[in-house]
């Protein structure tokens, strides 16, 4: 039986619409379920404010002095609505760096993100960089000028660090980046990216959560780095205003150690209080809490030397978890340590680095719960008895 040409036309492109529809319309079918069961999510609240003393801002934002959609006062008037205290903005390479502000209550940090040959470097305490300065040594320069350095986003799949050698004089390094866990889900489609995105369109929280995974190269990068005494660990948000500034940082917060001293708020000098902020940043003080998962504020590790992130061999280190943490969370060590039987308390075993994360349960993707990190703490540097 012979087809008219026309017929066999319209059967051709028959064909298209029907792949076409199988290419775009099975992605979008599976995103949906992942959609559907978002609605089931629950996490915890939001903190909207913690104990006198207590601080929680967050670190590594853009703004309009570079590729960030908002500008400070609109990233200030963005924090007091997620209930954070201090902003600590990061524009790429800027000419100059203002000095720290109050705007709307919160406490805005400037710095910098300098690009350089071997990635990028955040500087805090500092002067802005020329670009002939840039292109040298960022690290080794801005010590020389007084300031602090964290290495940015270091495994990240565009930009990653490549001079290793040279972040060793670095104060730390980003163990887990926003924007390095949402670059790295695009490698994963049907594991994480499409999960996260259907779920993000009906539930932000768990859309933004679903991206949060265990970083064991960065991880080992840090362990790498502190073998002769702990870096810091901080937690970036790398935040351009999309998701808008206030999703972003009810998601991830990093807790300062208690300040009595400012239990009826910030300092009248800014510059005062932005420079203690700095070093409990640059000091490892600080903790980073995945805020979706409970309320990280009050975690405290007891049986350090003071101040310092250092304990002899043997000693053991008590790990006060907040008053009202998840059921189910649990400790994780990585280095040498051993977890006591009542499951908060590590005993050193061994010389050398050791960090300590609390992970938490959290909604599944589609049912059930997935261990998540919650509480992230820098290295602790552990010394022959």
């Amino acid at each position: 039986m012979r087809i008219a040409p026309g017929e066999g036309r319209q059967r051709r492109v028959g064909r298209i619409w029907l792949i076409a529809a199988l290419l775009f319309g099975a992605p979008i079918a599976y995103a949906a379920v992942f959609a559907l069961a978002s609605a089931f999510a629950q996490y915890s609240p939001a903190p909207k404010s913690i104990s006198a003393g207590q601080f929680r801002g967050a670190y590594h934002v853009h703004s309009t002095a570079s590729d960030g959609k908002g500008t400070p006062e609109q990233i200030a008037k963005a924090a007091r609505e997620a209930g954070i205290q201090f902003v600590v903005l990061t524009d790429h390479n800027v000419e100059s760096i203002p000095p720290p502000r109050i705007e709307a209550g919160v406490l805005l940090i400037f710095g910098v993100e300098v690009s350089s040959a071997a990635g990028h470097v955040v500087a805090l305490g500092s002067r802005a960089l020329t670009s002939t300065e840039r292109s040298s040594d960022p690290i080794h320069l801005v010590h020389r000028i007084g300031g602090h350095t964290v290495v940015a986003h270091p495994v990240q799949r565009k930009r990653p660090w490549t001079d290793w050698e040279a972040a060793r004089e670095a104060d730390g390094l980003e163990l887990y980046s926003a924007d390095s866990m949402l670059r790295s889900s695009l490698a994963h489609p049907l594991g994480q990216m499409l999960p996260a995105l259907g779920a993000y369109l009906v539930n932000r929280r768990h859309g933004l959560m679903l991206l949060v995974q265990d970083q064991p190269e960065a991880r080992q990068k840090l362990i790498g780095l502190s073998s002769e005494g702990p870096k810091v660990a901080l937690c970036a948000l790398d935040a351009h205003g999309w998701p808008g500034y206030q999703t972003e940082f009810e998601l991830l917060s990093m807790y300062l150690p208690a300040h009595p001293e400012w239990s009826n708020g910030w300092p009248a000098d800014p510059k005062q209080a932005a420079r203690e902020v700095i070093s409990d940043l640059v000091s490892g003080r600080a903790y980073c809490g995945f805020n979706a998962l409970g309320d990280p504020s009050d975690f405290r590790i007891d049986g350090l030397e003071g101040n310092r992130r250092q304990a002899v061999v043997g000693t053991q280190l008590r790990i006060n978890l907040p008053p009202h943490a998840p059921a189910g969370a649990v400790l994780r060590i990585w280095g040498p340590g051993q977890l006591g039987s009542n499951g908060r308390s590590v005993l050193l075993t061994g010389a050398g680095p050791m960090e300590i994360e609390v992970w938490s349960p959290g909604p599944g993707r589609l049912l059930g719960t997935e261990l998540k990190p919650w509480i992230v703490t820098s290295p602790i540097w552990v010394r022959p008895a």
